[in-house]
């Protein structure tokens, strides 16, 4: 049985979508319907958002969301599990817990915590194109990807190590 389930998994068809420029592709590894939304794109004059959402019977649901900055943006380890820790407790989640990850094959910064209600959420963040910058000792980069899941930790976990995004090239 466990054979089949990982022969199973090894066939498995990553999902594909686009986002504005970019393809993102993954796998959640789950018999549970879902659908894939592309949302608008979101320019408030800093970034550019590109928002998909994939959601299961409006209970559980994951988001990927690739921001393009217009400047060289902070991307520095430490400073974004700062900026990650207050954005989810200024949204109200607590007992949150900060963790380095790998994603997309870039370092990421992982944040899980409970809303008011208790329901669980995880929250990452990682630069497609970070670099130490000569200006001190910091890194910058201008591609942010923000990937949100409420899913059960274990779809969680296949989106977080499937998840590809990838600018597409231009004609």
């Amino acid at each position: 049985m466990l054979l089949m389930m990982l022969s199973l998994a090894a066939t498995a068809v990553p999902e594909m979508t686009s986002a504005g420029p970019y393809s993102i592709s993954f796998d959640l590894n789950t018999t549970r319907n879902y659908t894939i939304e592309q949302k608008p794109t979101w320019s408030p004059g800093l970034f550019s958002q590109y928002p998909v959402v994939i959601m299961t019977n409006n209970q559980s649901w994951a988001g990927v969301a690739v921001y393009d900055y217009s400047n060289l943006t902070d991307s520095t380890t430490l400073t974004q599990k700062d900026l990650l820790f207050s954005a989810m407790a200024l949204q109200g989640f607590r007992n949150l817990t900060i963790d380095d990850a790998t994603i997309d094959g870039m370092p990421a910064v992982v944040a899980v915590g409970f809303d008011p209600n208790g329901q669980s959420a995880l929250r990452a963040w990682y630069w497609k194109d970070s670099q130490d910058c000569e200006c001190g000792p910091v890194s910058v980069g201008r591609t942010r990807v923000e990937v949100i899941s409420t899913y059960p930790m274990d779809v969680t976990e296949s989106l977080l190590q499937t998840v590809h995004v990838q600018r597409n090239s231009t004609a």
